[in-house]
């Protein structure tokens, strides 16, 4: 059980890392902070330069780094158990 718990916990460490890696990229149009050049340049052309909707998908980054607690959480509770 502690191997999943380990397992679970570095899965929900990733998403919460992704979700604020997309939450950055996601705000930039809010920021009035474009990339456009190299690696952040093109990943900066997968999310809308709208700002309604950008703000969208802000908060579905938040969303996102809240599961990745959740997870992280899981992971604890089972690496705890006997």
């Amino acid at each position: 059980m502690k191997v999943l718990g380990a397992i679970t916990f570095l899965a929900g460490m990733f998403v919460f890392m992704s979700g604020w890696i997309f939450l950055d990229l996601a705000s930039l149009p809010l920021k009035q902070d474009l990339y456009a050049l190299d690696v952040l340049g093109f990943f900066n052309h997968l999310f809308s330069l709208d700002p309604r909707t950008a703000s969208f998908q802000s908060i579905l980054s938040a969303i996102f780094i809240l599961m990745g607690c959740a997870i992280c959480y899981a992971g604890t509770v089972m690496i705890k158990q006997r």
